[in-house]
Formats: structure tokens, sequence, C-alpha cells
């Protein structure tokens, strides 16, 4: 028998119906508060994606909050994409 793991959408569709969202908003708030977001991407930047070959990258603040979210809830990149 194969265990799915659970997605993003099934984590907050837990939550969000007990807690109107509250602890999920309280949290990403907080991660505003503490991270610096700007300074991270003025860091990360000159080695990010141009996009001049393939496909348009993400843009690279959305990026950055993506992969600390896959770390703080260890998500694989697909888990990510669902």
């Amino acid at each position: 028998m194969k265990i799915k793991a659970p997605t993003f959408a099934d984590l907050f569709a837990e939550i969000s119906p007990q807690l109107g969202g509250a602890r999920r908003t309280k949290f990403l708030e907080t991660l505003d508060r503490i991270i610096p977001w700007q300074d991270l991407k003025s860091l990360i930047g000159p080695y990010y994606s141009e996009g001049k070959r393939g496909a348009q990258p993400y843009p690279l603040e959305l990026m950055i909050r993506i992969h600390f979210l896959q770390l703080v809830y260890n998500l694989s990149d697909p888990m990510c994409e669902e």
C-alpha cells in the first residue's frame, strides 16, 4: 500500500475551516517581519536566471518564498508544484 504525502492544499484545507486561516495568516505575517526578503533578493538576484533561454522564470521573490516554505514544511519539488 502506497501512502500519499499531503499537499499544501491538503494541509491548509485542514486548518482553514478550524482556525479561519488565522494560524496561517499569523505565520506568514511573522515570516514577513523576521525574514529580510529584499536583502535575500539583492544577494541572489545577480545569479538568478534572466530567462534569455527556455521558459520564463518565476519572479525571484516568489521563488525565495516558495523555497523557504519548502524547507519549513519539508516538501519535495513536486509537492510544491501541487
